[in-house]
């Protein structure tokens, strides 16, 4: 109801598009798919307060997703041989808003949400543009995080429609439903996005529900990730679905690895990191290549600043 008479979306299935499965000729890369979640988008980070580490504000967050874009084609077009890629798949993973779930962000926050979802629609839509020249063809999948949502606790009934990321995510399928046709949304309204790139099947989910409890001082996200990413395989296993990666951010930790890849953030270190004695790590986001024969070959991480 939402889709139809607020945003005029018709109801549609997902389905996989065709040229996901169009075989690269000999010699070529396959398909790049980039990832963009944990924004934060209208957060303010301060530079005194994490022993000059970082610092965040919408200036930067406009510079550091500009370079997003831009590094991203150029990594894929000028770094590697001749590439000549099919198309581009991006996942917008959630976090991507600073939201008012905690009083000290909606205190500290540069702009208010809404004013934030404007902001970052209209620089998301120059990107995309810029994504689509440079690929021709780019499809969208999405999963919606924890700091957009409207509500105080999590909740399970009606979490997506609840969820700033979400909106963000129909407006972004409403403007390019009239304006371009190259480009394909696959919003979801579950938590988990469940797609196929050549032989190789994905979950992308944000992160927050991967119902496995919390890390250690030691190994850090390694023990709620790979007990969550292991539920989630066994649970569309049971259900004839086949997973061969999870795709989360949220925990802001870029880690790529041969069962799942872990997002870095565009926000970078900030004062909750450094209270909780966490590994400071550069604004980064995640770009790699799917293979028909060979699945996920090249990791190619994009760093959104330059120290």
């Amino acid at each position: 109801t939402v889709r139809r008479f607020i945003f005029s979306l018709a109801e549609y299935e997902a389905k996989t598009p065709e040229w996901h499965s169009e075989a690269p000729g000999d010699g070529q890369p396959g398909i790049p798919m980039l990832m963009i979640s944990d924004l934060h988008w209208g957060e303010t980070v301060t530079l005194e307060q994490v022993n000059g580490l970082n610092s965040y504000d919408q200036e930067i967050a406009e510079r550091r997703l500009t370079r997003l874009f831009d590094r991203a084609i150029y990594l894929c077009t000028k770094t590697l041989s001749k590439p000549q890629f099919p198309g581009l798949i991006v996942l917008l993973g959630g976090d991507m808003f600073s939201g008012d779930i905690h009083e000290e962000l909606s205190r500290t926050n540069e702009a208010p949400v809404m004013r934030s979802l404007l902001n970052l629609f209209d620089h998301m839509v120059y990107g995309l543009n810029k994504l689509i020249a440079a690929f021709g063809k780019v499809t969208v999948y999405t999963a919606f995080g924890n700091h957009g949502r409207t509500t105080h606790k999590p909740v399970h009934k009606d979490a997506a429609y609840t969820n700033f990321d979400w909106l963000l995510y129909v407006m972004l399928e409403r403007h390019f439903a009239h304006t371009n046709k190259n480009i394909t949304f696959n919003v979801q309204n579950s938590f988990d996005a469940i797609f196929d790139v050549y032989n190789t099947g994905f979950c992308l989910t944000h992160g927050d529900r991967l119902g496995s409890g919390g890390g250690d001082g030691v190994i850090g996200i390694f023990g709620p990730v790979t007990r969550g990413v292991a539920r989630i395989k066994t649970n569309y296993a049971n259900l004839g679905v086949k997973v061969d990666s999870v795709v989360v951010g949220h925990f802001h930790r870029y880690t790529p690895t041969a069962d799942f890849i872990v997002n870095g953030s565009g926000k970078g270190y900030d004062e909750y990191a450094m209270s909780n004695r966490l590994r400071p790590e550069k604004p980064i986001q995640a770009l790699w290549l799917v293979h028909p024969r060979y699945g996920i070959t090249f990791h190619m991480p994009v760093f959104l600043e330059d120290k």
